[in-house]
């Protein structure tokens, strides 16, 4: 990392855990212990439970560079129509990936079943784009 990428990157780091340590003390606490600073080599380390705070400084899942790759398989969501789709809340914040995308299989291997008609958002997206979705909302 450069001198000055590594120098912003304390800065905010920093200015985070010290409001943390105002505003919540036993998180601020927490962080000051898990991140470590070598001036010397100019890098950041993180050592604790991996959070988005590890995924400033590690290699933790990134969001993808291509807004339209699954976020799993790496493959093109844009060309199959099948993953065009909208799920409820729930289902996304217990198996989605934020705002990335994943193609219709994958986020069906991380539930561990196909969708069901109470997992699908009703919209045009969902009764009007995706075949499989329509098929599925209409049972």
């Amino acid at each position: 990392m450069d001198k000055n990428t590594y120098k912003n990157s304390k800065a905010v780091i920093l200015g985070f855990i010290n409001k943390a340590k105002e505003n919540k003390p036993p998180l601020g606490d927490y962080l000051d212990k898990h991140f470590s600073f070598d001036d010397i080599k100019k890098t950041l380390t993180y050592t604790g439970d991996v959070s988005a705070f590890g995924n400033l400084v590690d290699n933790s899942p990134r969001p993808t560079k291509d807004k339209s790759e699954c976020f799993d398989c790496k493959r093109d969501t844009s060309k199959n129509p099948r993953d065009y789709y909208m799920v409820i809340d729930s289902i996304w914040k217990e198996y989605g990936v934020g705002k990335n995308n994943l193609c219709m299989s994958c986020l069906e291997k991380r539930i561990g079943r196909t969708l069901e008609k109470s997992d699908i958002l009703e919209c045009p997206v969902t009764n009007e784009w995706n075949p499989y979705t329509s098929n599925i909302l209409k049972k």
